[in-house]
């Protein structure tokens, strides 16, 4: 008796279709609403598809065509995965991805957020004078003072 066969893996248009909806509509619509670092669809695109190819994608792929097109099946199911886990694991991941798509191009990573309930240590150390001010204060807050510094 034969075993029934693992449900097949979903076609390269039904893939290429996802990713766009990801992209495009679900990953935008997820950052809105949970105030993530990045909002625009080709910011999610630009880090899915460096992540993919581990490395800048214009360096990989024919910008001149659709880069998610160019993707074989195996890179373009990975993009769709690590979109979807995005979903899940949101900003944490999405900084993690964006960082490292910006090491790649040599520029630096956004700065890390700051905490909801830093801002009273902010309202604090803004009336406190920089000397007051310890690297461990900084560290705590998410960035240092800026009224009258």
């Amino acid at each position: 008796m034969r075993e029934p066969d693992a449900a097949p893996a979903p076609g390269r248009n039904a893939l290429q279709r996802r990713y766009l909806q990801l992209v495009r509509e679900q990953l935008p619509a997820a950052a809105a609403r949970g105030g993530w670092v990045l909002r625009r669809d080709h910011c999610f695109g630009r880090v899915l598809l460096d992540a993919v190819v581990g490395g800048c994608w214009y360096d990989a792929l024919d910008r001149r065509t659709a880069a998610y097109r160019q993707l074989d099946d195996h890179r373009l199911t990975e993009a769709v995965e690590l979109a979807e886990r995005l979903l899940v694991e949101g900003d944490p991941l999405l900084r993690r991805l964006d960082a490292q798509s910006l090491a790649w191009r040599g520029k630096e990573p956004k700065p890390a957020p700051i905490r909801e309930d830093a801002s009273r240590d902010v309202a604090i150390m803004e009336d406190a004078s920089p000397e007051d001010v310890s690297p461990e204060d900084v560290s705590r807050v998410g960035r240092a003072p800026t009224a009258g510094w």
